[in-house]
């Protein structure tokens, strides 16, 4: 019901007729929306393969925690070890650690 909700408002529906298709009440739908970030944002489709996939990120952190070098760890993703060490620095925490959901998003 929620993904149909969202499908509405992004086909120009307006909130308490979208509501009413969804056979939510409109404060309910209004709540998805909030939770949402209260933005409608396209579905982003495919990654293009020049990225990094959820899966190579979550990879990069398995190796890390397992202390691999950056070297190894690219080489079992399949990419440049620049790659690996831009992907570590950009999206580490200010604590350092490195979380591939938090990257990924």
């Amino acid at each position: 019901m929620r993904k149909r909700y969202f499908e509405l408002l992004r086909q120009g529906y307006k909130g308490t007729a979208t509501a009413c298709v969804v056979g939510v009440s409109t404060s309910y739908g209004w709540l998805w929306f909030l939770d949402a970030g209260g933005v409608l944002v396209d579905d982003p489709g495919p990654i293009s393969q020049r990225f990094l996939t959820q899966d190579d990120r979550i990879t990069i952190a398995d190796g890390l925690q397992a202390r691999h070098e950056v070297k190894t760890i690219a080489a079992m993703i399949g990419r440049s070890v620049q790659t690996v060490y831009r992907e570590i620095t950009r999206n580490s925490k200010p604590d350092g650690r490195y979380n591939p959901w938090w990257a990924h998003n």
